[in-house]
C-alpha cells in the first residue's frame, strides 16, 4: 500500500491521503453504524489497557490511536488532528536553550522568558521540544514540571505556581510520597494555545503522564482561553481552579485535578471514546461532583443558609454536587437539595452537643432557620448585644464551615492511584 499514491509514510507508520481514509471511514459508518460505535468503544478500551501497561514508546502510540478514535465523538473538535507527522517530540538539547528563549520571548514576553530561564536551570528534563520534522529545528516547547514539595525560591519565582501550591494547601495537601505535575508553558507561537497538531502532541505527553506516574496527587494545566479548553479540560477531570493577570495582557487560568477522588479506573471511563454523538454521561455510581476549593466550600456555606428559604436558589448552590452530598447512599440529583438542608441541619444541631459551643447552635438556629427579618432582631430574641451577637455569629459559621470541611474532605481522601511504571524521557 506504501506504493499507492494515495498512502504517506511517517514517523508513525503509513497513513492514507486524508480524502480517501474520510471516504472509507463514512462508508462504514453508513453501512453498519452499530457495529461502528461498538469496534470503537472496544479499540478504546484496549488502547486505554495499552497506554496503562505497555513500554514507554508503546504507551505514546496508543495514547494518539486513541485520541484518533474520538474524532467524531463529543470532544472532536479537538481531536480533528492532520498532519501531526510534520513535528515530532523530543528531550531538551543543550543547544536548545537559546531556541527556549526566543520562542518564550515571541509568545508571552520577558517576563515569561526570565521564568522559563529559571525552570531551565532548575528542572531542565521538564522541557519537551517539538521540532520541524523535516529540519529539525525547534518550533515548540513545554515545560511539564514535576514537584514533590513546596520551596520558597519556586515560589517566589514563579507566581504561577505560587497559586498551584495555595490551591493544594487550601484544598488537599500532600501526602508522604506524592506529588503534583504542572503544565506550566505550552508554547507554540503559530497558534498560541489554539487547537494544533503541535499542541496536540503536547497533550499526548501529559496525558501519558496521567495515566503512567506513580504518586500523582495534582496536576495543573495553564492557558489563556479558558472558554476554549474548558469542555475538554472538564471533560479529562480539570476544573478551573485560579486565575492569574500577567504584563503581556492575557488572564492565565489554571485547571486542576485532584487525582486521589479521580481513581484511573473512572477516569478511563469517563475518557474512552464512548458513544459517537451526544454528550458523555457520568459512569453510573460517579455522579458529577463540584471539587470546590476551601473558600469558595465556605462561601457555599454561608450562601446555602443565607438562601435557606429561598428553595430555587439553594438548588443552584454547588453544594448540591459537594462530595459530601454525592457520596451519601441513595444519592440521586433530584435528592440533593433535601439530603443539603439534613446535612447542614445536622451540622448546626451538633455544636449544641457541646456546652462551649451550644450559643454558636442558638444564634445560628435563630438567624437562618427561624425566618427572622434581619440580625438585628435576631440578636433581640436571644437576648443578647449586638456586638456579642455578631461575634457569635462569626464564630458560629467559621466552626460550622471547619466541621463540613472535615467531612468533605474526609470523603476525598480515597487511595491513591495504582501504582505505574513512568514514562521514561527517550
Amino acid at each position: 500500500m506504501r506504493r499507492l499514491p494515495v498512502a504517506d509514510w511517517g514517523r508513525q507508520g503509513m497513513f492514507l491521503h486524508d480524502l480517501v481514509s474520510d471516504a472509507i471511514d463514512a462508508d462504514l459508518r453508513w453501512r453498519d453504524p452499530q457495529g461502528y460505535e461498538e469496534m470503537h468503544r472496544r479499540v478504546g478500551h484496549h488502547l486505554l489497557e495499552q497506554a496503562r501497561t505497555a513500554p514507554p514508546a508503546a504507551a505514546l502510540v496508543a495514547i494518539r490511536e486513541l485520541s484518533y478514535l474520538k474524532r467524531y465523538g463529543p470532544m472532536g473538535s479537538y481531536f480533528q488532528m492532520r498532519r501531526e507527522g510534520d513535528f515530532h517530540e523530543d528531550t531538551l538539547h543543550p543547544g536548545d536553550r537559546d531556541a527556549v528563549r526566543r520562542l518564550i520571548m515571541e509568545a508571552e514576553g520577558p517576563r515569561s522568558a526570565a521564568i522559563a530561564d529559571f525552570w531551565l536551570e532548575r528542572q531542565p528534563e521538564a522541557f519537551w521540544i517539538y521540532r520541524d520534522a523535516v529540519t529539525g529545528e525547534p518550533v515548540a516547547f513545554m515545560t511539564w514540571l514535576r514537584l514533590a514539595e513546596q520551596r520558597a525560591e519556586e515560589t517566589a519565582a514563579d507566581p504561577v505556581l505560587t497559586q498551584a501550591w495555595d490551591h493544594v494547601a487550601g484544598t488537599s495537601p500532600l501526602r508522604p510520597g506524592e506529588h503534583l505535575m504542572l503544565a506550566r508553558f505550552l508554547i507554540y507561537p503559530p497558534a498560541y494555545y489554539e487547537i494544533s497538531p503541535v499542541l496536540h502532541l503536547m497533550q499526548l505527553r501529559i496525558c501519558a503522564d496521567w495515566i503512567r506516574s506513580s504518586g500523582l496527587a495534582w496536576s495543573f494545566i495553564i492557558s489563556p482561553y479558558p472558554r476554549l479548553w474548558e469542555k475538554l479540560m472538564v471533560h479529562l477531570g480539570h476544573v478551573p481552579a485560579t486565575e492569574l493577570h500577567w504584563p503581556n495582557g492575557h488572564t492565565y487560568t489554571l485547571f486542576a485535578c485532584d487525582w486521589r477522588t479521580t481513581p484511573l479506573s473512572i477516569w478511563f471511563d469517563r475518557t474512552q471514546p464512548g458513544g459517537l454523538t451526544g454528550e458523555p454521561p457520568f459512569p453510573a455510581g460517579d455522579p458529577a461532583v463540584s471539587l470546590l476549593t476551601r473558600a469558595a466550600f465556605d462561601t457555599a456555606v454561608r450562601d446555602a443558609l443565607r438562601d435557606w428559604h429561598r428553595e430555587d436558589a439553594m438548588a443552584a448552590n454547588p453544594l448540591c454536587q459537594a462530595r459530601m452530598i454525592t457520596v451519601q447512599p441513595g444519592y440521586a440529583a433530584e435528592h440533593a437539595l433535601p439530603m443539603l438542608r439534613e446535612l447542614l441541619t445536622d451540622a448546626v444541631d451538633a455544636l449544641s452537643a457541646d456546652p462551649r459551643e451550644a450559643k454558636l447552635h442558638r444564634v445560628l438556629a435563630t438567624t437562618y432557620f427561624h425566618r427572622v427579618p434581619n440580625q438585628m432582631i435576631a440578636a433581640e430574641r436571644l437576648n443578647l448585644p449586638y456586638s456579642t451577637y455578631r461575634r457569635h455569629l462569626q464564630r458560629g459559621l467559621e466552626r460550622l464551615c471547619e466541621l463540613l470541611w472535615k467531612r468533605e474532605s474526609a470523603e476525598r481522601s480515597l487511595p491513591a492511584p495504582h501504582p505505574l511504571g513512568e514514562v521514561s524521557a527517550g
